[in-house]
């Protein structure tokens, strides 16, 4: 591929408004439009809470909102956003180190324009295909996604929060370790797509009103801060209350099965 194109990373404002000064691996440093320049998380280390913050992000993604279907796609980046066009036209002249023209590399050769990638999928949370010393499933919002993770989104749009909550319980934690892969060192975990299926998740339609607002309300508290490690996770009070919660809306006593759980 040629992610040199497409992932860049701020340095500074432009001198325009509404534009954003940026530069990539391949050293180019220039000013593009911000409406052409989406927030995009490539590592699980930029997730440090519960819910990714795109202003956080090392990263944009070269995505200009350019419709698709338009007859001429480069007249309509041309004359919608000069500056991403500039941007284009010298990828254009750029080639791959085997010598391919990056317009004819085959994971954009056959794109109607091959800088541009389209709408993407709406994703709700995200999952990281290596767990080490943090259990966390973030939740995403106006942000895009690297291809280092799996990622996922709610049938029910209503239920988005409350599932996520859910997934973010140390009993969904349970089903990571247990369905997850240590096949890397010092044990690190490996979590695919077939092991992700495989975990079982809470309903959350089968969880009672009260029940589901006690769950968000914690869950909330829980947005606040930073994801510690694992063994320091366990002893915070606002990770017992968000369990607690989601034990009492199984009907489980949280005084009995928390000492176990933990």
């Amino acid at each position: 591929g040629i992610n040199d194109f497409f992932y860049l990373e701020p340095v500074g404002s432009g001198e325009k408004p509404g534009t954003l000064r940026v530069k990539n691996s391949r050293a180019w440093v220039g000013e593009i439009e911000e409406a052409c320049l989406r927030p995009v998380i490539k590592s699980p280390k930029e997730a440090k809470s519960m819910v990714v913050d795109p202003a956080s992000l090392k990263y944009r993604l070269f995505l200009p909102p350019i419709d698709p279907k338009a007859d001429d796609l480069e007249v309509e980046l041309r004359m919608a956003y000069p500056l991403a066009y500039q941007y284009v036209r010298w990828g254009a002249q750029q080639r791959t180190s085997q010598g391919q023209p990056w317009p004819n590399v085959p994971s954009v050769g056959g794109r109607k324009a091959w800088w541009l990638l389209g709408l993407l999928p709406r994703v709700d949370f995200l999952i990281s295909r290596f767990i080490d010393r943090r259990f966390f499933i973030p939740a995403l919002r106006q942000t895009e996604i690297a291809d280092t993770f799996f990622v996922g989104e709610s049938i029910n749009e209503e239920n988005i929060n409350l599932l996520i909550a859910l997934m973010n319980s140390t009993l969904y934690y349970f089903e990571i370790e247990l369905k997850g892969r240590v096949n890397l060192g010092e044990g690190l975990l490996t979590f695919y797509g077939p092991d992700i299926k495989s975990t079982l998740v809470i309903n959350p339609e089968h969880i009672s009103h009260n029940s589901k607002a006690n769950i968000l309300k914690t869950y909330k508290a829980l947005q606040k801060r930073k994801i510690k490690n694992i063994s320091e996770e366990m002893k915070q009070e606002d990770r017992k209350a968000l369990d607690a919660a989601v034990l009492e809306a199984l009907g489980l006593d949280p005084e009995r099965y928390l000492p176990r759980i933990y």
